[in-house]
């Protein structure tokens, strides 16, 4: 009788240690693909973050060109408006000296 009842309670005690250790592995396993997906979405996030700082680094640098462009096209305005000047002045010299 004894035996019997050790024996059952030692079935007993493999099933549930049995049982504990399936539902450890299966919380360890679900904790594990909780990580695993919010890695993935870390490195997603990383991955869209670094595509902004290109794009941001692209539009940046667009818009020191478009700066120096604009820079350069007043100068050759100022250049221009020089020479017209420089034109004018030298057509009015050599009207004087015509009527002179």
């Amino acid at each position: 009788d004894y035996v019997d009842t050790v024996q059952v309670d030692s079935v007993a005690t493999a099933a549930a240690v049995s049982q504990s250790l399936k539902a450890d592995t299966s919380a360890a396993s679900a904790a594990a693909s909780a990580t695993a997906a919010a890695s993935s979405g870390v490195m997603a996030t990383l991955g869209a973050v670094h595509e902004g700082v290109q794009s941001a680094g692209k539009a940046s640098e667009s818009i020191m060109h478009c700066l120096e462009y604009q820079a350069r096209a007043k100068q050759l305005e100022a250049e221009v408006r020089e020479e017209q000047q420089a034109r004018q002045q030298s057509e009015a010299v050599l009207k004087e000296m015509g009527e002179a």
